[in-house]
């Protein structure tokens, strides 16, 4: 059976792609935890800022304030291995 992971093709998309998701989850990993799951309940689990904030005990300003900068640390990965590409 092929390696889902590996692309035949010249472009090696599917790979990147795989590569850039571990990064990603690394970087999510190094945030605080209280960051990572306000991220993780906005974004994956589409709550809102308010719903969340009830879930964590904290403010919806303050979900709000990890969320972004999780979102950013992600968007930085994604950047970082655009540029590395590009090379």
């Amino acid at each position: 059976m092929t390696d889902p992971t590996v692309n035949s093709s010249t472009d090696g998309k599917t790979r990147d792609d795989a590569e850039v998701l571990a990064l990603i989850n690394e970087r999510l990993n190094s945030l605080p935890p209280a960051c990572r799951r306000a991220f993780i309940l906005v974004r994956y689990h589409g709550k809102s800022f308010e719903v969340a904030a009830a879930e964590m005990g904290l403010s919806s300003r303050q979900v709000r304030k990890f969320a972004q900068r999780a979102f950013a640390e992600c968007k930085r990965v994604v950047e970082e291995a655009s540029r590395s590409n590009a090379t």
